[in-house]
């Protein structure tokens, strides 16, 4: 697990970075953790890109926290948010950039270590990690996959932000994107049902970023596909 903290009072941020890792000391499992003192350091680090999570303090010397998240999220869309502040008038911001957790200044113990607990619940449950072209790994929300397609002996997996070359079979994909709102319309096309736009009896058309693409529906899958979709 890899974790960022950006505190701007240098002592606040190394006592959440001593709880997090007595936190996965406790549990024998591997942690890195990054401590930034602005907004700006974070943004320049290559550590940002990898985070799993995120804890950030709302009022940093050179951007506010909100500002910092939006970054990040550009970033690193797989990443989790956790805000550290005194001020609860930024409650209602924290929610509209789906914040995991919103954490009083003291810090409690117990309160990290929850909001730890969740960030790897919503980890196992939504995150994929992957091998892509030369041995590079992605990592990605399972609904920010559009659709994932066979083709030439190999895969590619189309998200919101990018297409990844992997040479990992179509039936480990699926076995990687449990959610339900994956559907195999045809052995060499799995896809998100959240971007369909039209269904038809042969051939599904879905929407990546304004432009419409066809997938054809297998005659032994129709029955099914009209049933989920109807």
């Amino acid at each position: 697990m890899k974790i960022g903290i950006c505190e701007d009072i240098l002592e606040h941020g190394q006592l959440l970075q001593a709880m997090i890792e007595k936190y996965y000391s406790a549990k024998k499992a591997e942690c890195e953790v990054m401590l930034f003192s602005s907004g700006t350091a974070a943004l320049e680090s290559a550590f940002a890109a990898e985070a799993d999570v995120f804890f950030i303090d709302i009022e940093l010397g050179d951007m506010t926290g909100m500002e910092l998240i939006r970054e990040l999220q550009a970033q690193n869309p797989a990443c989790f948010f956790a805000v550290t502040t005194a001020y609860r008038k930024y409650l209602d911001a924290a929610i509209d950039l789906r914040v995991l957790r919103f954490l009083d200044k003291p810090l409690e113990k117990a309160r990290v270590f929850s909001a730890l607990d969740k960030a790897e619940e919503e980890i196992n449950r939504q995150l994929v990690v992957i091998k892509g072209k030369n041995n590079k790994t992605y990592r990605f929300k399972q609904e920010d996959v559009i659709y994932a397609e066979s083709k030439f002996k190999k895969s590619f997996i189309t998200t919101t932000d990018m297409v990844i070359e992997t040479a990992l079979p179509l039936k480990d994909i699926k076995a990687l994107l449990s959610s339900p709102i994956f559907l195999v319309p045809h052995a060499s096309f799995i896809i998100n049902k959240s971007y369909i736009v039209r269904f038809e009896r042969k051939a599904i058309t879905i929407r990546e970023n304004k432009k419409d693409i066809s997938i054809p529906v297998s005659p032994n899958k129709q029955h099914e596909m009209k049933s989920r979709l109807m």
